[in-house]
């Protein structure tokens, strides 16, 4: 499940991920950033990733793997969270998409915003 985060702006976009991320959903989500990439031309994406259940590597690789149709088109991904495996899966993820990415701990919040409006 997901929820739009109203901080964003025109070409910042902001999405809290609970419990997983379903495939209607991901398509509901891409259909958001289609029309931002229309709109904006380079966009710029801040996540917050709910614990749930089944969190481990693979299923974050999961919730995530939708904004790899769009590398091209993001300029950079901030993720927070609240465990330390997921700092060094980003950084990966990075590499693999040319996505400029950063992880933030859950307390800092507020740094992600500003890195992502820098």
């Amino acid at each position: 499940m997901y929820h739009w985060l109203k901080e964003g702006s025109k070409n910042i976009l902001g999405f809290n991920i609970t419990s997983g991320i379903r495939r209607r959903q991901k398509e509901q989500i891409c259909k958001v950033l289609e029309k931002q990439i229309r709109e904006s031309g380079k966009i710029r994406l801040l996540l917050v990733i709910e614990p749930h259940r089944k969190m481990d590597a693979e299923s974050l690789l999961f919730d995530l793997n939708f904004t790899l149709k769009y590398s091209d088109d993001i300029e950079r991904m901030a993720l927070i969270g609240n465990k330390v495996w997921e700092e060094t899966w980003m950084a990966l993820f990075g590499l693999f998409s040319r996505i400029r990415t950063r992880y933030f701990d859950r307390s800092d919040i507020k740094a992600a915003w500003r890195w992502i409006h820098s």
